[in-house]
């Protein structure tokens, strides 16, 4: 292992040497690998505080320690024979006992496997290349399919002959494919393996080259709903073995392949159609762990400056070091993005953002889609840290796009991709310390910050939260991929009902209605299909005329001014994107602590003006969640940001009030399911008046289990999510506040402590049969909702009510093993 091979590349190996002539003083008698191992190790910032030593002494067997523990780790995980000779190797994926490696100077892959003590490998050479994307994709997937397949059936076939050979290499050339709908008859009357020929074989070695009809691979494995594709695939191969080897290929073992059909696909192929002008590859490459590093310690040289002393500090404390760093550390990012050329950085930003667009929906079609299929990873853990990872890159770069447009300033040098992951590392931990300190000001749970005698920083929380972040973050994917739902009872607004309302009070105070500005962002979202000669890019630029000429066309729309109107909406305006809703002074900084008060998001408003020019800027990704917010937002009955127009907010009013009352209904139709003793809004005050019984509210749903002696009340709410942490404060106090008793769950224990009061007469007046049941009766209280949220999951203080979503509670019923 050297120095050349332990670097991914050329600027890898120009840092390293920056590095070393940087810290030339400082090594003493360290050799060029105990350098190269600490430069990696420490990602290539060894010295990580804000004390500089004068002097850095590595062990002396630093450097042969780390080579020899990376060359075990390479050759306990690399084959025992490549399948191409003179090239250099890098380990990829592996699961399930196959495995991948790609060649460091060409893209050229290879996945294999062990059956017996034979290495199987699939290897294709320069695919990028050679082949078109769509091809490359398919032949890459090919060449696990077969290896998975083989594997997956070594216990049929580890016995046969051809597999007491040391070494089988098949080099998969790609034969011409068709993918459309005309071609897939024939594809699936045709073979995976066409024109194969020998090209070396001894007692220890069988080499062959084949071709992939990847038409014909395509067509099997497009929506397989069993493993008929991968048996098909092994039974060729074996076909193809045998032939050229002359060896023997026994009818019992066919027979055997062919009954693996019936097995759970574990690769399927899904043709999605494209909806959005976006190019299909993403080289999108997020800021590195050394850019997070140097702006930590940035931070902490901040911290030794405001004569903080090393120590674990919560509440007042904490809250005073952690403002004050924060305010220090966002001048010095401001005062580096001001550095760079305004206009370009803006670009910049919108490119990487659609990149990240790309990369983001690609994984999330991936997760969706292996719920046909086998899979050999955790979907919730592994879609929780990709989704964590994206939204934080998302925010951060959104982030550096509202300020670019509110500041102002002029000159600068140009950004380059590795300044640009500096910024991104400086941010996310801005975001850190804002959220840190939203959390100790709001008092939403116990936080604080931990410095070390380095000054580096460290923020914490109570030490439950991890596992409850964990368990909570796990729910919410697995109600993301429909673990647990059921469809049926999902609740959401018919919009369409609503449309008519909404068109109107848009067009009376905005001048365009609200379907029309839908309209506007789906037509900027899929750009290319309406706007001639223009190839897909990550970011558009069109004159304003030219853009209301063409969304015209598009949709038919006569009306110019209200398009244009439409589009001044969806425009982030530079002297308002620093303001908030109600104020007329701009903001410090991006008002990240504040969301429904933040008219100007670049979510929101995805065109950009270009900067010394009337064209404007957005790209397809963000035009098409603009889209997606815009719509999803007010379907679910709430703005996405405060409006003044009382015509507005009155129309997304009744939507919110459909839901809730559709809530209530879906609700009882589930409880119905398990008991033959349900009633809805029942107000005892109001429907016994004689009795007089103190005024409790009414019991949305409320159910009774004769037989059981059971009992359940459910409070049916739907509010609107958090979406930063003063919304999260202003959640948990409409639900669970105290003070003046008229929170959600001060309401439910009323009802709770009059049900106990008066279970039997209640049951009288209700004429429902008495329990037979001798043991103590059982009251069981339900807060259905639309959606899940923290402070659901994680209760400020113990309370014996559940928390349900309303498409999760048939799941509920089962799981507590209730019975009609």
């Amino acid at each position: 292992m050297t120095i050349f091979s332990s670097l991914d590349d050329s600027k890898s190996l120009i840092s390293f040497f920056n590095y070393l002539k940087q810290d030339e003083l400082t090594f003493g008698l360290s050799g060029p690998v105990d350098k190269l191992a600490a430069y990696i190790d420490s990602h290539s910032v060894l010295v990580d505080g804000a004390n500089e030593p004068t002097h850095i002494m590595l062990d002396p067997h630093y450097g042969c320690d780390w080579r020899f523990g990376k060359l075990k780790e390479y050759w306990c995980n690399a084959p025992k024979q490549f399948p191409v000779k003179y090239k250099s190797w890098c380990l990829e994926s592996n699961y399930d006992d196959i495995y991948s490696i790609i060649a460091k100077d060409d893209f050229t892959i290879s996945w294999y496997t062990v059956i017996g003590e034979c290495e199987v490998h699939f290897y294709s050479m320069n695919i990028s290349e050679n082949l078109e994307i769509e091809d490359a994709k398919i032949l890459t997937l090919a060449l696990e399919a077969f290896t998975d397949a083989l594997k997956q059936r070594e216990e049929l076939i580890s016995s046969l002959n051809i597999f007491c050979k040391s070494f089988i290499r098949i080099n998969c050339i790609a034969a011409p494919a068709r993918y459309d709908d005309k071609n897939i008859t024939d594809a699936l009357n045709s073979e995976f393996l066409i024109n194969y020929h020998l090209t070396k074989e001894d007692n220890e070695v069988l080499e062959l080259t084949t071709n992939f009809n990847l038409s014909s691979i395509f067509a099997h494995f497009r929506e397989a709903k069993d493993a008929s594709a991968q048996a098909k695939a092994v039974h060729e191969l074996l076909v193809m073995l045998s032939t050229l080897a002359n060896s023997d290929y026994p009818e019992n073992v066919a027979k055997a392949i062919k009954e693996s059909c019936s097995r759970s696909p574990r690769v399927l192929i899904n043709a999605i159609e494209k909806n959005i002008s976006l190019p299909e590859y993403s080289d999108y490459e997020t800021a590195h762990p050394r850019d997070y590093k140097l702006a930590r310690k940035e931070l902490a040289i901040i911290l030794k400056s405001l004569g903080v002393k090393p120590g674990r500090y919560e509440l007042s404390a904490a809250k005073k070091i952690i403002n004050d760093a924060r305010d220090k550390f966002r001048v010095d990012i401001h005062r580096k993005i001001q550095s760079f050329n305004r206009a370009k950085l803006i670009e910049l930003c919108i490119t990487q953002h659609e990149k990240l667009f790309v990369k983001s929906k690609e994984f999330q079609q991936r997760i969706i889609q292996s719920l046909k299929h086998e899979v050999a990873y955790d979907r919730e853990e592994k879609l929780h840290e990709t989704k964590d990872k994206n939204s934080k890159d998302s925010q951060n770069i959104r982030y550096l796009i509202e300020f670019c447009v509110g500041m102002e300033w002029d000159g600068g040098i140009n950004c380059k991709l590795q300044n640009f992951q500096e910024l991104i590392g400086k941010v996310d931990w801005l975001s850190v310390l804002y959220s840190a300190s939203d959390i100790l000001h709001n008092g939403i749970q116990v936080a604080g910050i931990e410095i070390n005698d380095d000054f580096v920083p460290e923020v914490f929380y109570s030490k439950e939260r991890e596992e409850q972040e964990r368990k909570f973050t796990r729910l919410e994917s697995e109600i993301k991929l429909g673990k647990g739902l059921n469809e049926e009872d999902q609740v959401s607004s018919n919009l369409e009902r609503f449309v008519p309302s909404l068109d109107s009070a848009f067009e009376t105070d905005l001048g365009f209605k609200f379907t029309l500005m839908i309209e506007v962002l789906s037509v900027m979202s899929k750009w290319t299909q309406y706007k001639e000669g223009v190839k897909e890019s990550f970011i558009y630029q069109s004159e304003p005329s030219d853009l209301v000429n063409v969304i015209s066309m598009a949709l038919g729309e006569s009306n110019r001014n209200a398009i244009n109107n439409a589009i001044n909406f969806l425009t982030l305006e530079p002297k308002k994107t620093l303001i908030l809703f109600g104020k007329n002074t701009k903001e410090p900084d991006v008002p990240v602590w504040e969301h429904n008060k933040r008219a100007y998001r670049y979510t929101l408003r995805p065109i950009v003006p270009l900067l010394g020019s009337n064209d404007l800027l957005w790209g397809a990704g963000m035009a098409e969640q603009a889209r997606n917010i815009w719509a999803g937002a007010i379907a679910e009955g709430y703005l996405p940001t405060e409006q003044s127009s009382k015509l507005i907010n009155g129309s997304v009013r009744r939507i919110k009030e459909s839901i809730e009352k559709d809530l209530e209904y879906a609700s009882e139709k589930v409880v119905r399911r398990y008991s033959n003793y349900v009633l809805r809004g029942i107000d005892f005050k109001r429907r016994f008046k004689s009795e007089n019984f103190d005024d409790v509210g009414d019991y949305d749903v409320l159910a009774y289990w004769p037989n059981e002696n059971r009992w359940l009340t459910i409070e049916c709410k739907y509010v609107q999510p958090s979406f930063c942490i003063k919304d999260s404060k202003r959640l948990q106090e409409k639900m669970f506040d105290k003070s003046k008793g008229k929170s959600h769950l001060c309401k439910i224990a009323k009802r709770r402590e009059f049900l106990l009061r008066n279970l039997e007469k209640l049951r009288e007046l209700l004429k429902w049969p008495a329990t037979k049941n001798s043991s103590d009766v059982v009251i069981e209280e339900l807060y259905v909702s639309k959606n899940t949220y923290w402070c659901m999951y994680v209760t400020p203080y113990p309370v014996p009510t559940e928390f349900v979503q309303i498409d999760r509670l048939d799941n509920w019923f089962i799981t507590n093993g209730f019975t009609k």
